[in-house]
């Protein structure tokens, strides 16, 4: 009975929380909430943050708004309320005022509450001060670091450390005031909370007026505990040499990376105080998955299908109704911590895709396939029994699945899952090599009557043949469409010559055109093309190569975790209208950590799954399709998709492995 009342007394407070502050409005004015229409706009643009939101959507709300927003408002005292209406072609936009600390503040006091839903089974010791204190200071120094994003959004911003920068303050004591919260919440249950990572698909908390997702701010506070509990390793004092040289080397440029769908995981500046902070940041989250899973008791098995089944079946839920009404969109876009707002509409959008509550379908494609292999793995590993309600929440995720069109995770998910089923019910061996040997050799068949479509010649040089012509887009004349429908790369670097097009561009179409190469025999590059081809990437990677424009020690070391700046600069000397990502985390590797780091982080990924091949319950399996589908997409770059992966990757290749 006391769980209950205090269960009810937890969604009371959160309510509240959310209610409150959008309902605090003078109601004994004269200013009053009326009905939007083009003879009351006026009324609305003349009064600003005199009438709340919840007034407004009592007797003002109209059919014809079109999109709902909050607007970050200098003074604190109109948070809550409209700030105001825009017309445009489509219909009405209305902002609402907000201000950066309450919503720090409120977003991060309900998620720790959601969290305390999670049985706690261990109680609290000491609060570690000396962490609380390094990791606000280490988030107040981004808020500095990230100068342009945050002087866009905040009138009052400034960089100046004195007693009477007020904002300054007041974030260094919030991030403060947080982190003491949260280690009580998650000390008191880091023994059962890796059961539960599938509900960061969900709650995905990135927060709305910063560039920084709450979990990364948790994980770094307890990773900085772990770093004070165990000893300097190679890999950190390897990963110290490359940030070193990353901080030293940062190419320094005004710009500003609008980080749109990557927000609270990407570097919005390019500046050594930015590129500080990231390296440290991705350091610590690294090292805060790893205190949880020093620190947890063994994986659950069956508490973790079913905290899989239910958030896979919550987000397809929680999509559907977002995207039946604007207030309930924006509602689940500030209560979940969402990268981007929720897609507006039930229908598919272009390339047949519905993403619902995700930034992104091609990642919420790829959990579905990690939940439906993970069961399959469950099915025939620990023999565990489907009910009733397993199926229904299933079928749920099936929808969703489908909804989400990732057809690269559902064709490697399945050829995953089949290979399952055969290992585990053919015992001859003969006869398992066989069934493998004649589906591998049956998927060839079918890749090759794919691509044979096209002569050899075309395939191998399409890839770059697409980088050509992103390059040369904006000099469409006569002799450029010639010598691009030629294939004659070489006189079109002639005419414009090698410092007109990236780097890259110039080194792999050398590769391609090298007069050493044998007649018929594929180099790397042709070989890379009709890969690309293969996996419909050859139009995206194509674009990449036209832009990506790194010296040899960038291309060979990188240019830093999480910065995109470098590569967003390239983009825009071609003149694109918005940033289009490499749609590879390999690519995102090389651009991040450089070709030396990645594949030696390659080859260890390798090593560790192979010496796991027999245990009891092979997780490197979900590894294997994260990698495959690593290829061809960029959901590492997504906070949920990263800790997932990090958290699988330990849990497959650790020594003990205690599954129940």
């Amino acid at each position: 009975m006391k769980r209950n009342n205090l269960t009810y007394s937890k969604v009371l407070l959160i309510i509240l929380i959310v209610a409150v502050p959008f309902s605090v409005s003078n109601f004994t004015d004269d200013t009053k909430a009326v009905e939007l229409s083009e003879d009351s706009l006026k009324y609305y643009q003349t009064t600003p943050c005199k009438i709340s939101y919840a007034e407004f959507l009592l007797n003002g709300y109209s059919e014809e708004i079109s999109s709902i927003r909050l607007a970050n408002s200098e003074d604190i005292q109109c948070f809550g309320k409209i700030n105001y209406i825009e017309p445009t072609s489509g219909g009405y936009v209305l902002f609402i005022s907000s201000h950066s600390l309450p919503l720090l503040l409120m977003q991060s006091i309900i998620w720790l509450l959601v969290i305390t839903f999670i049985p706690s089974n261990k109680k609290f010791g000491k609060v570690n001060w000396i962490g609380a204190l390094f990791c606000s200071i280490l988030f107040t120094f981004h808020f500095i670091s990230e100068e342009n994003y945050y002087t866009s959004s905040n009138k009052y911003f400034s960089n100046i450390l004195n007693l009477e920068n007020y904002l300054l303050i007041g974030v260094f004591l919030t991030f403060l005031f947080i982190l003491i919260l949260s280690e009580e919440v998650f000390e008191n249950r880091r023994d059962s909370l890796i059961n539960y990572f599938p509900f960061l698909f969900l709650l995905v908390g990135t927060f709305m007026a910063f560039n920084i997702n709450f979990y990364i701010m948790i994980l770094c506070f307890f990773g900085f505990k772990y770093l004070l509990k165990t000893k300097f390793t190679t890999f950190d004092f390897i990963y110290f040499l490359f940030a070193t040289y990353w901080i030293i080397n940062v190419n320094t440029s005004a710009s500003i990376f609008d980080v749109d769908k990557l927000k609270g995981f990407t570097s919005s500046s390019n500046s050594s105080e930015a590129m500080m902070f990231w390296s440290i940041v991705l350091y610590l989250t690294i090292k805060g998955i790893l205190y949880f899973l020093r620190y947890s008791d063994s994986l659950n098995y069956l508490i973790l299908k079913n905290n899989f089944l239910r958030s896979g079946a919550l987000i397809f839920i929680f999509g559907i109704i977002a995207s039946a009404n604007l207030n309930l969109n924006l509602l689940f876009h500030y209560l979940l911590g969402l990268n981007k707002s929720p897609i507006k509409q039930f229908e598919s959008i272009a390339g047949n895709t519905w993403r619902g509550l995700s930034a992104s379908a091609e990642a919420i494609g790829e959990f579905y396939a990690i939940l439906f292999i993970f069961i399959f793995l469950g099915i025939f590993y620990k023999k565990i029994n489907i009910n009733y309600t397993d199926v229904f929440l299933l079928a749920i995720c099936l929808i969703s699945f489908y909804r989400a069109n990732n057809v690269a995770a559902f064709l490697s998910a399945v050829v995953i899952i089949v290979y399952i089923i055969a290992k585990k019910t053919i015992k001859n061996k003969s006869v398992f090599y066989t069934f493998s040997s004649t589906t591998a050799f049956l998927f060839g068949l079918v890749f090759y009557y794919q691509l044979k479509t096209d002569s050899y010649f075309k395939m191998g040089n399409q890839l770059i043949y697409n980088a050509f012509k992103y390059a040369t887009t904006n000099f469409n004349l006569p002799s450029t469409v010639q010598l691009l429908d030629d294939r004659n790369f070489d006189a079109l670097k002639a005419v414009y010559g090698n410092d007109f097009f990236s780097s890259s561009l110039v080194s792999m179409s050398n590769v391609l055109t090298n007069p050493g190469n044998i007649n018929n025999l594929p180099n790397l590059v042709t070989l890379l093309s009709i890969f690309s081809l293969l996996i419909n990437r050859s139009e995206k990677w194509g674009y990449f190569i036209s832009s990506y424009d790194p010296t040899y020690q960038d291309f060979l070391l990188g240019t830093g975790p999480m910065n995109f700046n470098n590569y967003y600069d390239s983009q825009v000397f071609l003149n694109s209208s918005e940033l289009i990502l490499p749609h590879s985390s390999v690519i995102v590797f090389i651009i991040f950590f450089g070709l030396i780091f990645s594949m030696c982080l390659c080859i260890y990924l390798i090593y560790k799954i192979y010496n796991k091949r027999d245990s009891e319950l092979p997780l490197y399996y979900l590894i294997i399709f994260f990698s495959i589908n690593f290829i061809k997409s960029d959901s590492i770059l997504y906070v949920s998709t990263f800790i997932t992966f990090i958290i699988l990757f330990f849990l497959s290749t650790t020594k003990s492995e205690n599954y129940g």
